[in-house]
């Protein structure tokens, strides 16, 4: 008899925990279970499985957040499945999802086995996925009647007809009695943002965060403000995994410096619609080791002088940017690897304060001019 207790598994990429050919009198009970199946590979991503040739009882056990089945039953004779919590599981990115609890009559060849049948009583499923809360499969043909009582679901925006839709249960002469919707669904889940960095970089603003229980995640938004208080999003995420721990990163690479400090925050939306927002960071702009420097400033002619220092010869694009952050000339150019002088025509350009930038593959530099 084999026997599984006790244990806490959290942040599987496969199954949580798996028991297979243990044949009889096996046991899955107290175990914890989260954040599994978190590379979402098909057919390995259970919370829990009593699988094929195998006999026994799963029971007091909590399975919360994965992409796959919270429990799966493909075991022989009578199985009972109870006191169980089962939560946020089958979050595969599918339309329908799987179900939280999934349960068919796998076949022997070797074994001559009882056919199966599942007692399924006193369990908890919250936030099930449309695909059902529990499926009692039967597709082999090899189980007897089985029986779903006594049980509590927590379905967000049930209809009338909940029980129908969530427990599908296909042997002949199977019951399902006493099974309750739940009236203190707790919503949806927290979304723990357990960091959040701005930082220079040498290819611009880094910005880096880190979350936890993000099932209820719909994406995530980067913003940018000028003064503190009026922010503009300049990239949006999505969630890239399902229940674990995850680390964002996303550098911003646009014009900047036109000033000398900008502030950001993080946006996160939820599949309801709500917004919650992070601290807001302040972070002021530097100069790249490399560097622009303007030799006739203010300029008072038809011509910008200045010089670029660079560590490697690079081709790269020049803008030039009013004060209302237009760009009101542009073209390419070729830097030579140290300081070279440079020249540009700004005839056209009216009197005011102008930002010079010339990009590369992996730098941006800028400098700070007056036209007169």
């Amino acid at each position: 008899k084999v026997e599984i207790a006790y244990n806490t598994v959290d942040g599987t990429d496969w199954d949580g925990i798996q028991l297979s050919n243990a044949r009889t009198g096996a046991k899955i009970h107290h175990n914890t279970v989260t954040n599994f199946g978190r590379i979402n590979m098909g057919s390995q991503q259970a919370g829990i499985i009593l699988g094929g040739n195998t006999n026994g009882d799963i029971y007091d056990n909590v399975v919360k957040n994965g992409t796959g089945n919270g429990i799966q039953a493909f075991g022989y004779g009578t199985i009972r499945i109870y006191n169980n919590q089962v939560e946020n599981a089958g979050f595969d990115r599918t339309a329908t999802g799987q179900e939280s609890v999934y349960c068919n009559d796998h076949t022997n060849q070797v074994e001559a086995n009882a056919k199966q049948e599942i007692k399924f009583y006193n369990n908890t499923i919250k936030n099930p996925q449309p695909r059902g809360a529990v499926r009692i499969a039967a597709y082999n043909n090899n189980s007897g009647p089985a029986q779903v009582t006594d049980n509590g679901f927590c379905i967000t925006g049930a209809q009338a007809d909940w029980e129908k839709k969530y427990i599908i249960v296909n042997p002949a002469g199977s019951q399902i009695s006493n099974n309750t919707l739940m009236s203190n669904c707790y919503g949806t889940l927290p979304i723990i943002l357990k960091s959040f960095a701005v930082s220079n970089s040498s290819y611009g603003i880094t910005v880096t965060w880190k979350v936890s229980e993000e099932l209820e995640v719909n994406s995530y938004r980067v913003e940018r403000g000028d003064n503190g208080s009026d922010f503009t999003e300049i990239n949006k995420i999505a969630p890239s995994a399902i229940g674990a721990q995850n680390e964002y990163s996303y550098t911003d690479r646009s014009r900047l410096n036109q000033q000398p400090q900008y502030y950001y925050r993080l946006c996160i939306e939820k599949k309801n619609g709500e917004l919650i927002y992070s601290k807001i960071i302040a972070l002021k702009t530097v100069m790249q080791a490399s560097a622009i420097n303007i030799l006739n400033n203010p300029v008072v002619n038809n011509n910008l002088f200045f010089s670029v220092s660079i560590h490697e010869s690079t081709q790269g694009k020049l803008e030039v940017i009013n004060s209302a952050g237009q760009v009101v000339k542009q073209q390419a150019i070729f830097l030579t690897q140290g300081t070279s002088n440079q020249s540009i025509d700004v005839t056209a350009l009216s009197k005011g304060i102008y930002n010079i930038t010339i990009r590369d593959h992996s730098q941006l530099l800028q400098a700070r001019f007056v036209k007169q």
